[in-house]
């Protein structure tokens, strides 16, 4: 609305329905080619013309607008409905598709997926800081996270409890775990339980990582007797600032080791941007490498089917 009236708007300021409704799918269309092109007077067949964002960006704030519609569901009529549904905002968003794949649009800032010989160097740094939060602690949070293929930055990982593991109810050999799943999910029949396999490689095997953190852990006060809903990676009871804090001391450590000298030594040597989702996409990639199918990594990590195939190096 402070595009369209040209004026500077407050969070707090709200519109009538009948001012929102009046929102016609060539407002739309305009401004979204001024967030891709800084004018709303574009030549799509003029080459010279290049998008300065992405087309995600334009998908994101086709998804935000409805937000605010009186109308959200339905598509665009003619006369009325969301107007974001409609063919002369589609054909902006495709316009810039096209200028990405032919190299003239914005480049990607989207992270890569690790390497694993980056993720091997990951898990060396970490053993060699010799401290519990480092060695044990983190070591065994970055096993668990690739081996359930879980989120970093959305505390999957830290809502882990001690009574989300029990043994597996068909294989001895193997655990049972249930992960507190934070992005695509609506219903609890959505993410049932996930087994949890050991390796004979020590810098992926999440059992071994799980037996020496919880041998470890006690000494530190984590998983007290009586706490029977304790957090596994946290002794703070705080069911919201608990993960939080967890999830931030986690997320700090592999920034340190990111940013060591010994890790960009390798990492310098494939071109891309890593950041914390690069471990969520190693996995994947890890997953489908040993011949899991697009199916079983999208059940197993949850990602949106039309995701699973960006992200996945195969």
């Amino acid at each position: 609305m402070s595009w369209l009236h040209k004026r500077i708007y407050t969070k707090a300021a709200r519109f009538q329905p009948s001012a929102l409704g009046g929102i016609q799918p060539h407002h739309v269309a305009d401004y979204l080619k001024w967030r891709a092109y800084g004018t709303t007077n574009v030549d799509f067949k003029d080459l010279e013309q290049n998008p300065t964002c992405r087309s995600s960006t334009l998908e994101q704030d086709k998804k935000a607008i409805p937000f605010y519609m009186p109308i959200k569901g339905a598509t665009w009529n003619g006369t009325s409905g969301n107007p974001t549904k409609s063919d002369p905002v589609n054909e902006v968003v495709k316009e810039v598709k096209k200028a990405e794949t032919q190299h003239c649009g914005k480049k990607s800032c989207a992270t890569r997926d690790l390497t694993e010989t980056e993720y091997r160097k990951v898990v060396h740094e970490l053993y060699n800081k010799g401290s519990f939060e480092g060695s044990i602690r983190t070591a065994c949070m970055l096993k668990q996270q690739v081996h359930l293929i879980t989120r970093t930055y959305r505390y999957d990982i830290s809502k882990l409890k001690y009574s989300n593991y029990k043994p597996h109810p068909d294989f001895p050999f193997a655990l049972s775990c249930k992960v507190h799943w934070s992005k695509n999910i609506s219903e609890e029949r959505q993410c049932p339980d996930q087994i949890i396999l050991g390796s004979m490689d020590t810098n992926f095997c999440a059992m071994l990582g799980l037996a020496n953190y919880m041998e470890a852990s006690f000494n530190y006060g984590y998983g007290a007797a009586g706490r029977e809903n304790a957090f596994l990676f946290t002794p703070e009871s705080d069911p919201k600032l608990a993960p939080k804090h967890c999830n931030a001391a986690y997320r700090n450590i592999l920034k340190a080791v990111f940013l060591s000298a010994p890790f960009l030594a390798v990492a310098v040597l494939i071109a891309g941007v890593l950041g914390s989702h690069s471990i969520r996409k190693f996995a994947a990639t890890l997953a489908r490498g040993m011949g899991a199918t697009a199916d079983e990594v999208d059940i197993r990590g949850r990602w949106k089917a039309h995701l699973s195939g960006r992200v996945v190096d195969a």
